[in-house]
């Protein structure tokens, strides 16, 4: 079976900042917890 990962992300409008938490699950290991922080530039916004 292939990797997995799920991910899943929060902002509230006008915010330049995501948290994303990811759960990595490789193939017969235990899941494996990540946050990471995310800030995203003014440009890169719509």
């Amino acid at each position: 079976m292939p990797n997995t990962t799920y991910i899943t992300g929060l902002a509230a409008a006008g915010e330049d900042t995501v948290y994303l938490l990811t759960d990595i699950r490789g193939n017969g290991q235990a899941p494996r917890p990540r946050l990471l922080h995310v800030t995203i530039p003014a440009s890169a916004r719509p």
